[in-house]
């Protein structure tokens, strides 16, 4: 485990499920939920909070910024496109299942498996 500032962390859980958290500024934290059930919260900048409820419906508050729109889809999954930057869009798959693609900064893409494991994916750009 890293633990240096501005550094990603992967935690692998016993129920092997994949913990990412960026100690430092980033801040950004991935919990896994006994139920599988993902849980994002950005702390300190107060920026994004991304909560998956019970029902698996995803819930999403832009802070301050007031940059992200959420769009609720017929089955009850949410959508999150983020305006202004154009960077981050959230599509939900035919399988109900979650999947995050990082646009344009081709940094970053999350996909959840079928076994409920958060599997993250740095791409071409390395960072």
């Amino acid at each position: 485990d890293v633990l240096e500032s501005d550094v990603l962390v992967n935690d692998v859980l016993e129920s092997g499920v994949l913990v990412s958290g960026v100690q430092g500024n980033v801040v950004l934290v991935n919990d896994v939920l006994e139920s599988c059930v993902l849980v994002n919260n950005v702390l300190e900048s107060g920026v994004l909070v991304n909560y998956v409820l019970g029902s698996g419906v995803l819930v999403s508050d832009a802070l301050e910024s007031g940059v992200l729109v959420n769009d609720v889809l017929e089955r009850g999954v949410l959508v999150n496109d983020v305006q202004e930057s154009g960077v981050l869009v959230n599509n939900v798959l035919e399988s109900g299942v979650l999947g995050n693609d990082v646009l344009e900064s081709g940094v970053l893409v999350s996909d959840v498996l079928e076994s409920g494991v958060l599997v993250n994916d740095v791409l071409e750009s390395g960072l």
